[in-house]
């Protein structure tokens, strides 16, 4: 899967089958194209694959335009399109499964990730938004997930930043085991704050938390834009690393590797 454009000539993403990459390629070898962006995304456009968020063992694919408008023109709302698996042909952003949008200025979709938060078999979305405080809103799957909503709606637990500035909601976000105890965790980063945390057992948590709330605090020491980009990851093979991301996974944050152990 590839991004790519900032006008509505260009696609927002293309889709190869694993099996026909060989040589030079372009978007028209690609199994699936979306050319439906009818306004610059102004580099902004991101794209998340490898989550199974209806639990029917088919990847989705989630696409945001963070500047796009919302209801009555709010500016830089931001928009998700969710689109189910067995992508293929043109595709418009009417195809989209399921479209959750932000308010003005909430430039939803900045940040996105995900994984199976609550261990019922589905994945659950993370959604990115500078907004305010900045904040990573979480969007369970589930069976049925069809249907426009706002993110408010959508959300099921939202993470806000404690401190406004902090720089949450960019980037991506870890959903895995990382200590080992059979519970997913959840960890992401505030790029100006230099700062990671992370949510041990996430699964049992409220509808709404702070980063003031974390368990583990990481300081990047004043490393640049330290935390913008967070990811996890069995390094050394002591875990069994599944579908269900869990077991020993080892955190990645910007410019640096910590290996959380029992």
């Amino acid at each position: 899967v590839a991004g790519t454009g900032t006008s509505s000539s260009s696609p927002a993403f293309v889709v190869f089958e694993g099996a026909s990459l060989s040589g030079d390629l372009t978007d028209d070898d690609a199994t699936a194209v979306l050319r439906a962006q009818t306004s610059g995304v102004y580099g902004n456009g991101r794209v998340e694959t490898a989550l199974d968020l209806d639990g029917d063992g088919v990847d989705e694919l989630i696409y945001s335009n963070p500047s796009a408008s919302g209801s009555s023109n709010a500016w830089y709302a931001g928009k998700v399109y969710f689109y189910e698996g067995g992508l293929d042909g043109d595709l418009s952003l009417d195809d989209a499964a399921r479209v959750v949008s932000g308010s003005s200025q909430y430039w939803l979709g900045l940040g996105l990730g995900g994984g199976d938060v609550d261990a019922d078999g589905y994945d659950d979305a993370f959604v990115g938004s500078p907004r305010e405080t900045g904040a990573w809103y979480q969007i369970d799957g589930d069976a049925h997930w069809d249907g426009n909503q706002s993110i408010g709606d959508a959300a099921s637990r939202t993470y806000n930043a404690s401190d406004t500035g902090d720089g949450v909601g960019f980037g991506t976000v870890a959903v895995a085991d990382l200590d080992g105890d059979d519970a997913t965790d959840v960890a992401f980063g505030g790029f100006r704050a230099d700062t990671v945390w992370i949510y041990l057992a996430a699964g049992g948590l409220g509808d709404s938390v702070e980063t003031d709330d974390a368990d583990i605090t990481i300081d990047g020491d004043g490393a640049p834009t330290f935390g913008f980009s967070v990811s996890d990851g069995d390094f050394d093979g002591d875990g069994d690393r599944k579908s269900t991301r869990l077991n020993s996974s080892h955190l990645v944050i910007s410019y640096a590797v910590f290996c959380l152990k029992k």
